[in-house]
């Protein structure tokens, strides 16, 4: 079972150089507690918007090994879309005992934080699981 203390206030990093974003946490819990290496992505830049449009399309593309599935486990990827005007947003986590793992921030402010599923009313929530 994932001891979720040790990930519990790291810090916040759109870069992933002096902490994690959503996708470097999910990155590092994989490889720490089950020993996977998940690819890595990049956006040309930083924004928000360039973030999310890269994982949109390299989720939809499974670049990283994925595949969707309805009953979560837990360590399963959660992924979250929130559809704005402009563009939607996409923010990902890690399933824990019905609760999402998760760094959440702006910019170089913020941190990992554990919250229950239900909270997340103002997002669409999907499961995924590296295979």
């Amino acid at each position: 079972m994932i001891d979720v203390k040790k990930y519990l206030g790291l810090s916040y990093d759109i870069n992933n150089e002096f902490g994690v974003n959503c996708w470097g946490l999910y990155k590092l819990i994989q490889k720490q507690e089950r020993g996977i290496e998940v690819v890595m992505f990049s956006a040309m830049n930083s924004s928000i918007r360039a973030i999310s449009d890269k994982f949109k399309t390299e989720l939809k593309l499974n670049k990283h090994s994925h595949r969707k599935v309805v009953q979560p486990e837990n360590l399963d990827l959660v992924v979250m879309l929130k559809p704005m005007k402009l563009a939607s947003i996409y923010h990902c986590g890690v399933y824990v005992d019905g609760k999402v793992l998760h760094a959440k921030g702006e910019g170089q402010e913020g941190q990992v934080w554990l919250e229950d599923i239900g909270s997340l009313s103002d997002w669409q929530v999907e499961f995924w699981r590296h295979v």
